[in-house]
């Protein structure tokens, strides 16, 4: 499978969405679905974002 290729907008805009909470004591972790969401808010759904 070829990797995605990205904007830089879209790098930064993904990267603050995935670790922007990292650092909370809340932390637990993402789910499958919450992942999803993610890269869906950022319409990333061909199959790279989606594989199972």
């Amino acid at each position: 499978m070829k990797g995605a290729m990205l904007s830089l907008q879209k790098v930064w805009a993904l990267s603050q969405r995935w670790y922007g909470d990292r650092m909370s004591r809340a932390f637990r972790g993402r789910t499958l679905n919450e992942a999803r969401a993610i890269f869906a808010s950022l319409d990333l759904t061909d199959d790279f974002w989606i594989a199972d």
